[in-house]
């Protein structure tokens, strides 16, 4: 089967080389109009602060200094030194305008669906259904908020390099040698500094190597598992790497308390809402409606039968894709696709509270994109009237997701817009909650932004950015001892944040206790040592007892981090 794959590949006609090359023209055409509004977007107060608003190394551009920081470490719960790159590079081209952030992730989207186009149809010899997976990639509402979000750049270049690998990997069954080999391996490692995610592209390879490349032995042969074998140790390599990265990343998020103890999330409920979870996704991607930035994790809220209900569909479904896997071996890499390349974010190992993200489904939507896609093909056959209505159908389909998509585009506008629909989508949203409050304080509407502080912490009373927003708008209030109380709360709930911790050694250093004011300025800067406003607010601290040597010390480091900078805004943490 893949000699008949490259000879189809080496032997395609002027007609469908032709063909080929109107449907990646079409694609790049439905990716302008369906994102092409996100030039005229802002950033948005949801961790684009952490990338590039209020990071001083970002804005920096590409200095030395500032690749050697996003090399060393790991940086806001991951190691992906090629993405804080991305950034820089934008600020180095284009300083802070956030169209052109925009239109650098729009670029990458577009340069993933020819490349998905390419990859399949390289594979299979088949463009009609190659093309129909990479025209739902393209334009599909779940793919909105990695393309639209600039905080998800690491999204979008996580897959380029993941179909480069494919691209590579594909070169490599035709004609293995060393070199090609070399190049997979390379393409791979890059892909892992953009985001851990990747890991399971080993596991991928291997379900291609079912299908479509067919290089799995038959039933028949003595020696099959063998060979199987074989084809497993070949990704050795890939395999040891993922591990080691899985580790990092575990490790990163665990130093920053983003990794959820089994305390707070235990093991029955994580299983719960991963399996719910598979299913929600499926449900979004055939009728995507309702989307939004944050979904709540439920906890312990899920009900027992749709627990059960999706453990027995998910089974279902793997049982009735292993039997037929003879008729369709398509279904059966498409769904285990599904399954493998979402599992680092199906919440077993729990980061943040979140129940799930649209943006998960970046790669995993192509495994049931392929289900579909060759299933049609499968039923269309060689009849000609089946392939008209089936074209006529999908061009339909197409038309109506590309609507949705550009409304939940425009969602994406600022910060005001994104919060206001994600209150629309689910009134008991804690995160639009405090995240509107917060847009709502900049605007100066203090009264409304604490009725929508005290709405978040109600709803969620440990979530300790909601209290340390609640001291900023009590303290513009004039209610110091009220923000107090609020900052003490932050802090309880997560000794890790550094914006609580300075904003309370302001209030301490107001009310002239400077020994406490001190210690919660170290603890700022020792949390994110290129706080400026913080190591400049110990300082002050320091000079006002006495500790004039330190005090200078803490200024010079201000300065020293400050001038790395080309932009006056000072870095603060996420």
């Amino acid at each position: 089967m893949l000699k008949e794959i490259r000879a189809a590949s080496k032997t395609r006609s002027p007609s469908e080389r032709k063909r080929a090359g109107w449907i990646a023209l079409g694609l790049v055409l439905a990716v302008g109009i369906v994102y092409g509004q996100v030039v005229g977007h802002g950033f948005v107060e949801y961790d684009d602060n952490v990338y590039m608003t209020e990071n001083i190394r970002s804005q920096t551009g590409l200095t030395l200094e500032g690749i050697k920081w996003a090399f060393t470490a790991p940086r806001f719960s991951d190691w992906h030194p090629l993405t804080w790159l991305s950034h820089m590079a934008d600020a180095e081209l284009f300083g802070l305008n956030p169209g052109a952030h925009h239109f650098t992730s729009l670029i990458v989207h577009a340069v993933n669906a020819l490349l998905l186009l390419w990859v399949l149809w390289r594979m299979t010899g088949e463009l009609f259904p190659s093309s129909v997976v990479a025209c739902l990639f393209a334009i599909h509402p779940l793919n909105v908020e990695s393309v639209a979000w600039i905080s998800e750049r690491k999204n979008v270049l996580n897959m380029f390099f993941w179909l480069l690998t494919l691209w590579g990997y594909a070169r490599y069954t035709e004609r293995p040698g060393g070199i090609r080999y070399g190049v997979v391996l390379l393409v791979f490692i890059l892909g892992l500094m953009t985001k851990p995610m990747i890991v399971t592209l080993p596991v991928v390879l291997l379900l291609l190597d079912y299908w479509p490349l067919r290089r799995w032995p038959l039933a028949s042969d003595p020696r099959r598992w063998a060979r199987i074998w074989l084809l497993a140790a070949e990704k050795l390599p890939l395999f040891a790497l993922s591990m080691v990265l899985s580790a990092v990343a575990v490790w990163s998020q665990a130093q920053i308390g983003a990794l959820k103890t089994l305390e707070a999330f235990p093991l029955e409920v994580r299983i719960g809402n991963a399996l719910h979870a598979y299913l929600a996704y499926i449900s979004k991607l055939v009728w995507p409606v309702g989307l939004s930035a944050f979904y709540p994790h439920p906890e312990h809220s899920l009900p027992l039968w749709k627990v059960m209900a999706a453990g027995a569909v998910v089974m279902l479904v793997s049982s009735l894709v292993i039997n037929g896997c003879r008729r369709a071996p398509y279904a059966l890499t498409g769904w285990l696709w599904y399954l493998v390349t979402l599992l680092p974010m199906i919440g077993l190992i729990q980061v943040g509270s979140q129940a799930g993200a649209d943006r998960y489904m970046y790669v995993p939507a192509v495994g049931l994109f392929v289900i579909l896609a060759w299933g049609l093909e499968s039923w269309i056959g060689g009849a000609f009237l089946n392939r008209s209505a089936a074209a006529a159908g999908i061009g339909l389909v197409l038309v109506a997701l590309a609507l949705v998509s550009r409304q939940q585009v425009a969602h994406w506008r600022n910060s005001e817009t994104l919060f206001t629909h994600m209150l629309a989508v689910d009134p008991g949203n804690y995160l639009a909650h405090s995240g509107l409050g917060l847009e709502l304080a900049r605007k100066g509407r203090t009264a409304e932004a604490i009725v929508h502080f005290r709405q978040a912490v109600r709803l969620k009373p440990d979530y300790a950015r909601a209290y340390n927003n609640l001291g900023n708008a009590l303290t513009a209030q004039g209610n110091a001892a009220e923000a107090i109380k609020a900052y003490e709360k932050a802090i309880f709930f997560d000794p890790h944040n550094a914006k609580a911790h300075n904003n309370l050694g302001v209030a301490r250093a107001v009310g002239g206790d400077l020994a406490d004011a001190v210690f919660h300025f170290h603890q700022a800067v020792g949390i994110y040592p290129d706080y400026v406003k913080a190591r400049r607010n110990l300082a002050r601290a320091l000079a006002d007892l006495g500790d004039l040597s330190a005090a200078r010390h803490q200024r010079e480091e201000a300065d020293r981090i400050e001038r790395g900078g080309r932009r006056s805004a000072a870095p603060s943490p996420p």
